[in-house]
């Protein structure tokens, strides 16, 4: 086995074999093999940064996202398990978008602070996309 991966690299083969990869990779999935699926919900936290939501949803249909599916977040109410969640970063200076999944909701009541409803969920990070 360690001869084959030597006899490989030493070809370059392997360089192709990871061109390969990424190219596999690059759109559909996160680089972690979880698939994305670009027709959920993403929704977006802008903190209050409101000139910031038609770049940002710009950025993710360009990516594949569709459009009518990228929605400004409610304080009231968090999206489902399974959709996505959009969020400039950092909060005053955004330079970046955190693309994450909601992986879970608690059930439990709003947490009476200014994240309201989103500080029930828990989420996996799947990408950080530059905004410019």
């Amino acid at each position: 086995m360690n001869e084959e991966i030597l006899s490989v690299m030493s070809s370059g083969r392997i360089i192709v074999m990871i061109i390969i990869f990424i190219g596999l990779t690059d759109r559909k999935t996160d680089g972690k093999m979880s698939t994305i699926d670009y027709d959920k919900a993403v929704h977006l936290i802008v903190h209050g940064q409101r000139e910031l939501i038609d770049s940002i949803k710009h950025k993710l249909s360009s990516l594949g996202f569709a459009e009518d599916k990228i929605v400004p977040a409610s304080l009231q109410k968090t999206g489902n398990v399974g959709e996505y969640v959009a969020m400039a970063w950092p909060p005053m200076h955004a330079t970046e978008i955190i693309l994450s999944e909601i992986t879970g909701i608690n059930q439990a009541e709003a947490k009476n602070n200014v994240m309201g409803a989103w500080s029930n969920i828990s989420q996996k990070e799947i990408s950080r996309i530059p905004l410019s």
